[in-house]
């Protein structure tokens, strides 16, 4: 399997975005479960209609290419939601799993200024020191948007999101010292995605362990979707 000179892709391998990969069969198996969760199956359209209504409040929000958002929830329907909405929008994913302790999630906070802290199911009230000067965009199901802490305002239009843009980072747990932080781009995640994907296919089903601030959550949606 050769490559190209230009993206080191191999020549079947087009250039996508993390949020249209997860979503790529979405097209043919839009009625079919992509999602159990809570004792709730959720639907690929369903998926990706919520995914869309997230960016839309993100947008309105002021929101724009290359602006970090915490994420801090169980790893689910909602988690992979907010995904799709970084990912489309160019926003940069940075999850925390939902027990994370308040003084590491405000250290990784500093570290990285999130324009948004996204709660939802699993995670605890968030510290008063961190939404007092971070917005707050809460999330439940039936979808309803919540920002507050933020006046809307007109999105503001960049430039394309590219494959090469930082699509997540995902922190170390600091065992030996401060968190580090790992970034990695559109073009490395979908790349390691599509040897995950490989091994799976539509008929199986696939229960994910991991929790929102481990890297595998996402290979477990990569294999799943």
């Amino acid at each position: 399997m050769g490559e190209t000179a230009a993206t080191g892709y191999p020549h079947d391998w087009p250039p996508v975005l993390v949020g249209r990969f997860l979503l790529q069969h979405a097209a043919t198996r839009g009625d079919r479960a992509a999602v159990i969760a809570n004792g709730r199956s959720h639907t690929y359209h369903e998926l990706a209609q919520a995914g869309d209504q997230y960016q839309q409040a993100m947008l309105r929000a002021g929101l724009r290419g290359g602006d970090p958002v915490a994420v801090q929830m169980d790893f689910g329907f909602e988690a992979l939601a907010v995904l799709l909405a970084c990912s489309e929008a160019g926003l940069l994913y940075v999850p925390f799993n939902s027990d994370l302790p308040e003084a590491r999630m405000l250290e990784i906070c500093r570290r990285v200024s999130p324009r948004l802290l996204v709660t939802g199911p699993g995670a605890a009230v968030p510290s008063p020191a961190l939404t007092g000067t971070v917005p707050l965009l809460a999330l439940a199901h039936p979808v309803r948007l919540d920002i507050s802490g933020s006046k809307p305002v007109r999105p503001r239009r960049g430039r394309p999101v590219l494959e090469s843009d930082p699509t997540y980072v995902i922190f170390t747990s600091g065992s030996t010292g401060a968190p580090k932080g790992v970034v990695m781009s559109h073009r490395a995640t979908t790349v390691a995605f599509r040897g995950i994907a490989a091994a799976s296919d539509a008929h199986d089903r696939l229960a994910s362990v991991s929790p929102i601030g481990f890297d595998f959550s996402l290979l477990d949606a990569a294999a799943a979707l």
